[in-house]
C-alpha cells in the first residue's frame, strides 16, 4: 500500500477520557519511589489499541516518554510485552504520546498509509486518564493546513469521518469512564468538536463559499 502524507492542520482536536484518581492508583510521590503501574492501565491501552487497530485508524509503532522510541509492530499482544519492559525500565509518571500508522481511504478505491493518523496522547499513571487526539484534516470535507490554502474534499471526507467517529464511541463504550468534549466554539479554530466528529465552524464554511461554492450538500459537517 502506497504512502500519502496529508499535512497537519495546526489544530490537535482531541476526545478526552478521563476518571479523577480511581480506587488503587498511586500518586505521583508513590510512582517516583517505585510504585507499579496499575494494571488498569495496560488494560485499557490494550483495548483503545485494539479498537484502533481494527478500525484501522492507529497501528503503533513507537511511543514517546522524553523521547521517541520506536517498538517494531508484529501483534498487540507482542507491542504490549515490549512496552511494559520500556516502562519498567524508564519508570515514567506517563506516556506523552503513542503513534505509528493509520489507513485513508482515498476516492477512487484506493487507499494510503498515514503516519500518525491519530495517536494517543497524555497517558497518565496516577489518574485514569488517556486521550485521542488527530491534527489532520481528512475528516472534513475542507483540507486545511498552516497555510490556510484551503481546498475542497468532500468525498475524502464521507470515506473517513464515519471511521473515526464509529472508533471514538466504541472507545468510549469500553473504558465505561467519561469523557469531557466541550464544543469548541473559538471562531478561530475551523474545527468543531461535537461528541464524536469533527464539524468545520459555520463561519468557516460561509466564508470559503463566497469564493468557491461547490455543489454539494454540506450539512451533515457543519455544526449549527
Amino acid at each position: 500500500m502506497k504512502h500519502v502524507d496529508f499535512p497537519d492542520s495546526g489544530y490537535h482536536n482531541t476526545w478526552y477520557f478521563y476518571e479523577d484518581a480511581p480506587e488503587g492508583y498511586p500518586t505521583i510521590q508513590a510512582l517516583q519511589k517505585g510504585a507499579p503501574i496499575p494494571n488498569t492501565v495496560f488494560e485499557d491501552l490494550e483495548r483503545v489499541l485494539a479498537i484502533t487497530i481494527r478500525h484501522e485508524l492507529l497501528t503503533p509503532t513507537y511511543i514517546r516518554l522524553d523521547d521517541i522510541i520506536e517498538i517494531p509492530f508484529s501483534s498487540l499482544p507482542e507491542f504490549m510485552i515490549q512496552l511494559k519492559k520500556i516502562l519498567a525500565d524508564k519508570r515514567p509518571l506517563s506516556i506523552f504520546s503513542i503513534g505509528g500508522y493509520g489507513k485513508v481511504l482515498l476516492p477512487g478505491g484506493e487507499a494510503g498509509m498515514q503516519a500518525d493518523l491519530i495517536t494517543i496522547e497524555d497517558v497518565l499513571f496516577f489518574d485514569r486518564d488517556l486521550n485521542v487526539s488527530t491534527a489532520k484534516s481528512v475528516w472534513v470535507p475542507i483540507s486545511i493546513d498552516h497555510t490556510h490554502q484551503f481546498q475542497w474534499q468532500l468525498p475524502l471526507a464521507q470515506l473517513n469521518a464515519v471511521r473515526l467517529q464509529n472508533a471514538l464511541k466504541e472507545i468510549k463504550q469500553t473504558l465505561k469512564i467519561s469523557d469531557a468534549n466541550p464544543d469548541e466554539t473559538d471562531p478561530d479554530n475551523p474545527f468543531v468538536i461535537k461528541d464524536y466528529k469533527l464539524y468545520l465552524h459555520p463561519d468557516i464554511i460561509q466564508h470559503k463559499k463566497d469564493f468557491d461554492i461547490p455543489d454539494v450538500d454540506l450539512s451533515e459537517f457543519i455544526h449549527a
